[in-house]
Order: structure tokens, then C-alpha cells, then sequence
């Protein structure tokens, strides 16, 4: 039985598969970012949209870090939150990444933790109704400088 798992594993190998997520990155490693942009929050049917500004590093490993994430515009997103920061960033395929245990107090109440799922392509972090339980959805398109990028 060992040999047979052996054999699919390296036939996928073989073939670019089963190994992506494994053997992905952010890049530059090592760097601080920042990623700004437009963020909708909705909660509970509420509705709130922001301009976001998050701030994190990538470790020599490739995985990054949120360590801040705030939000501007109207009074109501001025009053959300972060929570449970730093926030680990790991890239799963070479166009997605999961950022883990994502937490946000919000006028209506909280949301996280949880997962995203964002789409990276060309330095923006790019989020379509990201489910974050109990009963929010995140959209998002934020810009990083420098731009972080998902490399095998």
C-alpha cells in the first residue's frame, strides 16, 4: 500500500500536481507592505464601505504577516476594528493565498474569526464575497507597495 501512495504522489509530481500549494510564496521575502484600497464590510445585511489600510511583512520563509489593518471614510467605519492581530498570510496556489484567523469588530458586532481567501495577481489583493462567519462578507481591492506577488 505504502508503494502505491508513493507512486500516485510522484506521478503527480510528475505531472505539476498536488505539489503547487506546497511550493508557493510571497515575494520579496522579507519585506514590510502596505495595501490600500477600497474594502466593503457587510454585516449582518449592513453594509459598510471603507477605504482600507493594512500593514504587514513577509518573513524570509515567504509566509506573511498583518500586524495592522484600519478603516477610513464615514464614522461607522472609523469605529471598526482589527482583533487577533498578527493575522498569518499563506499563499496556496500562485494567484491565492489564505489569510488566517481574520477578526473585526464592527458598529454591529463581530465578525471572525475566520478565513479569506484573496486573489493576488500584480500586487492586489483582491477579495469577492469573502464569507467571514458568523455573517459577513468582505470585497475588496487593495493595492500593496511594494507589490507582493505569490512565486513558486
Amino acid at each position: 500500500m505504502k508503494s502505491i501512495t508513493t507512486l500516485a504522489g510522484a506521478a503527480l509530481a510528475a505531472f505539476g500536481l498536488g505539489t503547487e500549494a506546497a511550493a508557493v510564496s510571497f515575494s520579496p521575502a522579507s519585506t514590510a507592505f502596505t495595501a490600500r484600497g477600497p474594502i466593503t464590510l457587510t454585516k449582518a445585511g449592513v453594509q459598510f464601505s471603507c477605504a482600507g489600510l493594512v500593514s504587514g511583512r513577509t518573513d524570509a520563509t515567504g509566509v506573511g504577516h498583518i500586524y495592522r489593518a484600519s478603516f477610513t471614510g464615514s464614522q461607522a467605519c472609523r469605529a471598526i476594528t482589527a482583533a487577533g492581530l498578527p493575522w498569518r498570510m499563506k499563499a496556496h496556489t500562485l494567484s491565492r493565498a489564505n489569510i488566517l484567523g481574520v477578526t473585526l469588530s464592527t458598529p454591529q458586532g463581530a465578525c471572525g474569526p475566520g478565513r479569506v481567501k484573496p486573489k493576488i495577481t500584480h500586487g492586489e489583493f483582491r477579495f469577492k464575497a469573502d464569507p467571514l462567519p458568523p455573517d459577513c462578507v468582505v470585497e475588496a481591492n487593495l493595492s500593496t507597495s511594494p507589490k507582493i506577488s505569490i512565486v513558486p
